[in-house]
């Protein structure tokens, strides 16, 4: 952010004084539109979209996957690079999978 301070008083305004400044990084927004594109053999294709607020410079995607849709236990989980919006996920031993994406 750069910052512009004049002080104002009963001579008049003074010349602005500029400061930039910078806040610290945060935990970016949740990525969007996470939707399975294409099925594979033993996996699927995953595709979604970056966050809209990505708060500072993001390291990577994380993928968790589990058969539990409540996401209580999680049976693993897969780190992307930071440039990547899609992934093939491979190691299908369930019918049933279900996945989260966040930015970290």
């Amino acid at each position: 952010y750069m910052i512009r301070v004049w002080a104002i008083d009963g001579s008049g305004v003074s010349q602005p004084i500029e400061k930039t400044v910078k806040t610290e990084d945060d935990i970016p927004s949740p990525p969007r539109l996470l939707r399975k594109t294409r099925d594979m053999e033993n996996g699927v294709e995953l595709n979604w979209l970056p966050p809209v607020n990505p708060n500072g410079v993001m390291t990577s995607y994380e993928i968790e996957y589990t058969t539990n849709s409540a996401f209580t236990t999680i049976n693993g989980t897969v780190l992307t690079q930071n440039s990547l919006t899609h992934y093939n996920w491979r190691g299908a031993e369930f019918p049933t999978y279900y996945m989260r994406v966040r930015a970290v």
